[in-house]
């Protein structure tokens, strides 16, 4: 209930958006109960009528529904055009956010680069801090992003495999440990033969490669003379 009442949605922002006045601030509502009421910037205190906020927000309501969630390009593109009048965390940026968490890496021609990596793992954390306010707890949405974001963390230890600092390699297999844990917990109860339930089949093999990773380098500090 406190989320409702708080203008900001608990430091969410899922219904902002930007101010077009100052071009920093959120427009958030002046009311959260009531629907009609005025959404004001948070910086700069211009207000906006929510008829005309509701004029934008129908009109990438429609286009967020009609987009083809399998293509990158498509889905990117939309966001890109949200983002030019709503928040970051606005509950439309992160829906075509969660499609590319779920696309980049894993669409053919969008193999994970340093740029894309770092991407896909700012929208993962951006959907896990939503789901932390929204959706506390152990929830399917919340093991398939930790798996995700677990993605990007090997795909850094893969890229960064020649670092003399195995220190920091085993510190990032550590945290991979404890998401692909929190993974599996998430997804513990999915049905066999659904997508999810292969997800944390995959994410217990690799809990088991990661500890045998960390063994490894491990034994190799020791072994250094």
């Amino acid at each position: 209930m406190l989320l409702f009442l708080d203008p900001a949605e608990l430091g969410t922002y899922l219904d902002a958006f930007n101010c077009k006045s100052c071009g920093d601030g959120n427009l958030i509502s002046t009311d959260p109960l009531s629907y009609t009421a005025e959404y004001a910037c948070d910086e700069c205190h211009a207000s906006v009528s929510r008829a005309d906020l509701d004029t934008v927000e129908d009109d990438l309501v429609e286009k967020v529904e009609a987009v083809d969630t399998s293509d990158v390009e498509a889905v990117a593109a939309l966001l890109n055009e949200c983002l030019e009048h709503v928040r970051p965390t606005n509950y439309l940026a992160l829906s075509l956010k969660r499609h590319l968490v779920h696309l980049y890496g894993r669409t053919p021609g969008w193999r994970l680069n340093e740029a894309l990596a770092e991407r896909k793992a700012g929208f993962c954390r951006e959907l896990l801090s939503a789901f932390d306010v929204v959706a506390p707890g152990l929830t399917k949405e919340r093991g398939l992003t930790l798996f995700e974001l677990v993605s990007v963390k090997l795909f850094t230890f893969a890229s960064n495999n020649n670092n003399n600092n195995s220190d920091d390699q085993v510190d990032l297999l550590k945290t991979c440990l404890v998401d692909l844990k929190d993974a599996v917990a998430c997804l513990e109860n999915e049905r066999p033969g659904t997508f999810e339930h292969m997800v944390r089949l995959t994410a217990e093999k690799q809990m088991e490669q990661c500890g045998e990773l960390i063994e490894v380098l491990k034994f190799a500090q020791f072994s250094q003379p």
